[in-house]
C-alpha cells in the first residue's frame, strides 16, 4: 500500500509545476502561510524555523523533553522523565495510543499551507548499516489557484534495533486541502497511521560482556497499531464585502463580524498483539483464552461533530474581544474480548459537550485567554477542562515575557482501564474520574535567552499501572512541583545551552521522578560568506536516580516496576550541523559517546537498554518553485 502512496506523492510533485504555472508571471510577492488548527479546529498561524540550532535533535520525544525513557529503539514507546513535559492526552480516548502520541499524525497536529508557489520539504536520516535506522519526512503543498491549496505529508521510521526481535516499522501519511474564498473556508484531511513493532519483552541479561550474545524474553511477539481519520472543518463568514487596491490590483475581501463553523471527524483506532510462542517462553502468568498462543485485539471508532459561533475581525477590532462558543457530539463504539470467548463485546456511547474560548486584551501588551469544555452526557458526562492564561510582553517583546496558566480538569478513566479482556490480562474496575489542578508561571528575557518557570499540580484519583501491570487508582491527593531554569550564553562564535529542572513527586511509589534533570550543550558556529554556516559541538544530559518503570508489551503500557533505579547516568553526544545557502540543512551526529565507559548497558526501562555508540547523518531540502 505504501508503494502506492509514495507513487501518488511523486505524481503530485510532478503535477505541481503544471498546475501552478499561471502564477509564475504574477507580480505579487511569493508568500507562504503555515498554520495548524487549535482546540476548536480554527486556524492558528505558526512560523517556520530555518535555524541550524539543535537541528541534530530530530527524534520527536527528544524535541519535547530533555530527559526521556524509551525502549531503546527509534519509534518505540516513550515516556518523558519530566512530568510537565508529558503528553496532554485529555483529547485521547484510546489509551493504547499514548506511548506513541508524538509519532501519530492526527487532525489536531496536521499542517496546512497557503503558498503562491509550490513548496516541497524532504528530510532523511540514516545510521550505520548494522542498526539500519532510517527516517523520512516528505511534505509537498501547492495552490491549485489563489483560493485552493492541496498537499501531502508522509513520515516513516524504520529500525532493526541493536538487540534481538526489536524491529520497528512506522508509516504515516496525510492528504490535506484547504479552501478560502469570500465567505467560505474549508480545511480537510485524510490521515492514516500504520505502526508495526516486534515485541521482545526486553533483554534477559544486561550485564553480559558481549552484546551480540544477549537474548530477549520474547521471540514471536508482535504488535500493530492503526489510526485512520477523515476530517473536515468549515466556516461561513457574515459581513459586508469590501474592495481595496493592492499594487494596482483591485482585491475583494469580506469585512466579517461573525462566522458559523462546523467540524466533522470520523476515526478508527485499532491495536493487535500476537505471540505465536506464548506457551513456550514462560513470560506470561495467565492464559485466559488460549493456552498455546495469543491474538488480542481492541478497537475504538468514533464520529465527532462540532458546531460553533465565532467572532471575526470587525467585531474584535471594535471590542477587543475574540470568542468561540459551540456544542459537540461524539458517537463512540468500543470493541473488546469478553467472558473469555472470542465474541464481540461492543459498547456504544453518545457524548455531548459544550465549549467556549474567549480572548481579551486586558492591559497594554497583554492578553487574557479563557478556554473551557464541559461534557454534559455520555461516557464522559461530567468531564471538563477549564484554563485561564495571562500572557504579557514588554513594549519590546525581546526584553520581557510573562506567562501565567491555570488549569482545572476532570476526566473519566479511559474505557480500557475499566474494561479489558485479553489472553493474559483482564480487569473490570470501578474507577472514579481523575481530577487535575495545575498552575504554571514563567518569566524571561528572550533577548538574553533567559527563562525561569515554576509549575505545580494537584492530582486527584490519579490512575497508573502497578507492579502487576494492572491499572490502579491512588485514593489520595498527589502533588507534583517543578522549577526549571534555562540560560543560554552567546560569545561571538561560541554558544552554550543550559537547562536545569528540579521536580518532586508527593509519592514515589505511585509516581517516581528524577529530582534533578540537566542539559548542557556547547557549539562553535562558523560562517563562510552567506553560503555556508557550520556548528560543531557536544551535548550532555543527566538526571539523578529515580525508580525505574517497566513496559508490558501485552497491554502496551508503562507500569511501575520499581525493582531498580534508573538515572544517575550521563548521555553524551557530539554533532555537526550545517546549512548550505537557504534550502539545505545537514547534521552528522555521534550518539551515546560514553557508551561502555562507566557501565556496559544503561536501561532507563526495566530490561530495555538504550543503544550503544552509534553515528547518524541527516539532511533536509526545501524547494520553492
Amino acid at each position: 500500500m505504501f508503494k502506492k502512496i509514495i507513487f501518488s506523492l511523486a505524481i503530485l510533485l510532478q503535477l505541481s509545476y503544471q498546475t501552478y504555472a499561471q502564477h509564475d508571471a504574477d507580480t505579487l510577492l511569493n508568500v507562504m502561510l503555515k498554520y495548524k488548527l487549535n482546540e476548536n479546529f480554527l486556524p492558528d498561524s505558526i512560523s517556520s524555523d530555518t535555524s541550524i540550532n539543535a537541528f541534530h535533535i530530530f527524534k520527536l520525544p527528544e524535541k519535547q523533553s530533555i530527559s526521556v525513557s524509551t525502549l531503546g529503539n527509534l519509534g518505540s514507546a516513550y515516556q518523558s522523565n519530566v512530568f510537565f513535559d508529558r503528553d496532554d492526552t485529555y483529547f485521547n480516548d484510546y489509551i493504547f495510543s499514548n506511548p506513541y502520541y508524538l509519532y501519530t499524525f492526527s487532525a489536531r497536529n496536521n499542517l496546512y499551507f497557503n503558498t503562491r508557489k509550490p513548496y516541497t520539504e524532504v528530510f532523511h536520516s540514516m545510521s550505520s548499516k548494522a542498526k539500519d535506522e532510517q527516517t523520512l519526512r516528505f511534505i509537498h503543498t501547492q495552490n491549485v489557484n489563489p483560493f485552493f491549496n492541496i498537499g501531502a505529508d508522509y513520515q516513516m521510521f524504520t529500525s532493526l534495533g541493536e538487540y534481538q526481535n526489536q524491529q520497528v516499522r512506522m508509516n504515516s501519511v496525510t492528504f490535506h486541502a484547504n479552501y478560502e474564498k469570500k465567505r467560505y473556508q474549508l480545511h480537510a484531511a485524510l490521515v492514516y497511521n500504520n505502526f508495526k513493532y516486534q515485541e521482545n519483552g526486553g533483554v534477559v541479561d544486561t550485564s553480559t560482556v558481549d552484546i551480540n550474545l544477549i537474548s530477549s524474553y520474547l521471540e514471536g511477539a508482535n504488535s500493530k497499531i492503526i489510526h485512520r481519520d477523515i476530517f473536515a472543518s468549515q466556516k461561513y463568514l457574515f459581513g459586508k464585502m469590501q474592495t481595496f487596491n493592492y499594487k494596482d490590483t483591485i482585491v475583494k475581501r469580506i469585512n466579517a463580524k461573525f462566522s458559523i463553523g462546523h467540524s466533522f471527524q470520523q476515526g478508527v483506532r485499532h491495536r493487535t498483539y500476537e505471540d505465536a510462542e506464548a506457551a513456550q517462553n514462560g513470560y506470561y502468568e495467565n492464559f485466559y483464552l488460549i493456552p498455546t498462543s495469543s491474538y488480542d485485539s481492541t478497537a475504538y471508532r468514533f464520529i465527532e461533530n462540532r458546531i460553533s459561533v465565532n467572532s471575526e475581525r470587525v467585531f474584535t477590532q471594535k471590542t477587543g474581544l475574540k470568542f468561540t462558543a459551540g456544542v459537540g457530539n461524539i458517537q463512540k463504539r468500543y470493541f473488546n474480548f469478553k467472558e473469555y470467548l472470542y465474541s464481540n463485546y461492543l459498547s456504544y456511547y453518545s457524548d455531548n459537550l459544550i465549549f467556549a474560548t474567549i480572548k481579551k486584551s486586558v492591559f497594554e501588551y497583554s492578553e487574557l485567554k479563557f478556554n473551557g469544555e464541559q461534557y454534559v452526557s455520555g461516557y464522559r458526562a461530567g468531564d471538563y477542562r477549564f484554563s485561564v492564561n495571562l500572557s504579557k510582553f514588554g513594549a519590546d517583546s525581546s526584553l520581557f515575557a510573562f506567562d501565567l496558566n491555570v488549569k482545572a480538569e476532570r476526566k473519566n478513566p479511559d474505557f480500557f482501564t475499566t474494561n479489558f479482556y485479553s489472553n493474559h490480562y483482564e480487569w473490570e474496575t470501578d474507577f472514579i474520574p481523575s481530577e487535575r489542578l495545575q498552575a504554571e508561571l514563567s518569566a524571561g528575557i528572550p533577548k538574553y535567552s533567559f527563562e525561569v518557570k515554576a509549575s505545580g499540580a494537584q492530582l486527584i484519583n490519579y490512575i497508573y499501572f502497578g507492579i502487576d501491570a494492572n491499572p490502579k487508582q491512588y485514593d489520595d491527593n498527589l502533588t507534583v512541583m517543578s522549577v526549571s531554569l534555562r540560560k543560554d550564553f552567546h560569545f561571538k562564535h561560541l554558544h552554550l545551552y543550559n537547562t536545569a529542572i528540579w521536580q518532586q513527586s508527593g509519592n514515589d511509589s505511585v509516581l517516581s521522578l528524577p529530582e534533578l534533570v540537566f542539559y548542557h550543550g556547547l557549539a562553535v558556529q562558523m560562517y563562510y560568506k552567506t553560503h555556508l554556516s557550520l556548528q560543531l559541538g557536544y551535548e550532555i544530559s543527566y538526571s539523578t536516580a529515580y525508580k525505574m518503570s517497566g513496559f508490558n508489551p501485552a497491554i502496551g503500557q508503562f507500569y511501575n516496576d520499581y525493582s531498580a533505579n534508573a538515572g544517575n547516568y550521563p548521555i553524551a553526544n557530539a554533532f555537526v550541523n550545517a546549512r548550505i545557502k537557504r534550502n539545505v540543512q545537514l547534521f552528522f551526529k555521534f550518539e551515546h559517546l560514553n557508551s561502555g565507559i562507566t557501565q556496559l548497558l544503561y536501561t532507563p526501562v526495566t530490561h530495555y537498554p538504550i543503544k550503544s555508540r552509534i553515528w547518524k547523518i541527516g539532511v533536509k531540502w526545501t524547494f520553492k518553485n
